[in-house]
């Protein structure tokens, strides 16, 4: 194993109570202690000598033998799936040639508890053997990129576990201070002890007594005669949480269209993609389609509806889709091109459907009351097994990858992702160092900017970065649309790695950050946006910097062509309009390709333009 270099290491452990514990190092005595009326006792022995494998006998009732000890840097490597996600399937392969013997890692066993922990379980590997294939590969890319620019042996910790929240990873105590969000800590109290039952039964209650209310219809919301203008803008394909904020209910979208002479008294196929959760669909306020909770998977399912010929008369007709969310974030999911109606005998003249819609709030909902149906859920459940226990441990600082269970609550999570830092920091006795990975890019790509919970939530992760000792590397740029598992873990680790390089090993040659917007300014009809960590500022596929966005006055989102001049990229406003935001990489999979000298992308970002 490896434990922590530049100062006394911590030992402890358990034995008789009030017994007598020594221990050795090399076969000579290092420390020793009594233990309490429980058993308890702990060692502080100096600094074994930073050259070389080291043998340590722990002796007591009985011993223990620990052998190729070292002293090195150990870091906690903590998250969801995508940190657990193992070398042996991370592409490209290792490509390893040299001696990785002195970076090792410590497996720990996934376990949840009710109350404080002591102990965690698990068992320590050398790196290059068999064993380190299961290993989480980003933790072993920043191991071997620090253990070959340094010099210093490595040790890795890995508590990782897939599909848990951030609420599994601090104490509902740490929750419950937080002044907005004490009613959430109750709702993760209850959950912890399984008494959810009643509050899921109530929800689920008022869920379809709220979806099936003809509230909106009866102010008369799906007739072409009423007057919207008063109502939101919202861009359509998006989630309509980038106007409501995080809300769950039904929201109602309304838009004309202009049907031609030649579709009158024809079937149309109305297809709108997929609609998260539930929707009613009207045709100039005749409902046409509908899919509710009896639909298999209706979160994920494509609407096709059909418009009756005998409904269908030229002009303007209002189309009015009332969407119901239930969970996270709701609104239309699918590309551009999904949207479209025309005659069902002729798709070929079928005409877009995305672009500006009108919408307005009908009713919200109590939010879904958290459920443990896994245990990695259980609010506090990783924390008081697996964190809790380690943090008596000297340790170099965290790594941190997680955010996707948190999806659709970004505001939320801006709270407690530092709320949780801090926890740490405090229960640890010092500020050390936490870096982490802002989300991949994933799913389908847009060609609009519309709303998206990835990008909310990618901003959300970035609150912590005003917490001292802390830093973020991206990993835009290594998404894949169809898997929320990218394989491209490698260089997400060495990504890491020069943060710490640069931070704690005080590497001034390297650059650990992509480029980060510093200033917006509007003049003139120029827009121009400045970055820091801009040096060599370039595209990738040497095209003008793409995913750039104007947000308008009249709601519309427009795309923008700029050119880099320095550290900035300077665009024309769109004539006649008036710009009041700016926008970079805010979707859930934009196509990026900004990137400085480092070849680090430019970090996404949304801001408004007085």
């Amino acid at each position: 194993m490896i434990l922590q270099r530049g100062g006394p290491h911590r030992l402890w452990g358990w034995g008789p109570p009030h017994g007598r514990v020594a221990v050795f190092v090399d076969g000579e005595p290092a420390g020793e202690a009594a233990s309490d009326a429980l058993g308890r006792w702990i060692v502080e022995i100096p600094e074994i000598a930073p050259a070389g494998a080291h043998d340590l006998e722990v002796r007591g009732s009985g011993s223990i033998h620990l052998r190729d000890v070292w002293s090195g840097d150990v870091w906690i490597c903590a998250g969801q799936s995508n940190m657990e996600f193992p070398l042996s399937r991370a592409v490209p392969g290792p490509g390893i040639t040299e001696d990785v013997s002195r970076l090792r890692c410590f497996l720990a066993e996934k376990r949840v508890a009710s109350g404080p922990g002591e102990d965690i379980a698990g068992a320590w590997s050398v790196g290059g053997g068999e064993e380190s294939a299961a290993w989480s590969a980003i933790a072993y890319a920043f191991g071997e990129h620090l253990l070959r620019e340094t010099g210093v042996p490595v040790g890795l910790i890995q508590l990782a576990w897939g599909g848990s929240p951030i609420e599994a990873w601090m104490p509902i105590e740490a929750i419950g201070e937080i002044p907005s969000l004490e009613a959430h800590a109750e709702r993760c109290r209850k959950a912890a002890l399984g008494e959810t039952r009643d509050a899921m039964e109530a929800w689920n209650s008022h869920r379809q007594e709220a979806f099936t209310s003809t509230a909106g219809r009866d102010r008369g919301w799906a007739s072409p005669e009423f007057d919207d203008s008063m109502w939101a803008a919202c861009p359509v394909p998006g989630v309509f949480d980038e106007v409501t904020g995080d809300f769950d209910g039904a929201v109602w979208y309304r838009r004309s269209i202009e049907i031609p002479e030649e579709w009158v008294g024809r079937d149309l196929c109305l297809r709108l993609g997929v609609i998260d959760d539930l929707d009613h669909t009207y045709w100039n306020g005749v409902l046409v389609g509908t899919t509710g909770t009896d639909t298999p998977d209706y979160y994920k399912h494509s609407r096709v509806y059909t418009v009756p010929g005998q409904l269908v008369r030229a002009g303007s007709t209002t189309l009015c889709v009332r969407v119901f969310d239930e969970y996270l974030s709701g609104g239309f999911l699918s590309p551009e091109e999904m949207l479209c109606v025309g005659p069902a005998d002729d798709p070929g003249a079928a005409v877009p459907l995305a672009g500006t819609w009108r919408i307005a709030i009908e009713q919200g909902i109590e939010e879904k009351p958290p459920t443990v149906g896994n245990a990695q859920e259980t609010p506090a459940g990783i924390f008081h097994a697996m964190v809790e226990p380690l943090l008596p441990l000297p340790f170099c600082g965290v790594l941190w990858y997680q955010g996707e269970n948190n999806l659709g609550n970004a505001a939320r999570y801006r709270l407690l992702f530092p709320a949780m830092i801090e926890y740490w920091r405090f229960r640890g006795g010092r500020d050390f160092p936490f870096f982490f990975v802002q989300l991949a890019a994933f799913g389908v790509p847009r060609r609009s900017a519309a709303g998206s919970a990835w990008a909310e939530l990618r901003a959300a992760q970035m609150a912590a970065l005003a917490l001292p000792h802390t830093a973020a590397v991206s990993a835009i740029d290594l998404g894949d649309a169809a898997d929320i598992h990218p394989k491209n873990k490698l260089p997400v680790g060495r990504r890491l790695a020069d943060c710490a390089l640069q931070g704690i090993h005080r590497r001034a040659d390297l650059c650990a950050s992509g480029p980060e917007a510093e200033e917006v300014a509007l003049d003139s009809g120029r827009l121009a946006v400045r970055f820091r960590h801009a040096e060599g500022l370039h595209t990738t596929d040497g095209r003008t910097p793409a995913e750039f966005y104007a947000e308008l006055e009249s709601g519309e989102i427009v795309p923008l062509d700029g050119v880099i001049a320095g550290d900035s990229v300077v665009f024309a406003v769109p004539a006649g309009n008036r710009v009041r935001g700016l926008r970079y990489a805010w979707a859930d999979n934009p196509s990026v390709n900004l990137v400085n000298a480092a070849g680090l992308p430019a970090w996404p970002f949304r801001r408004e333009i007085p």
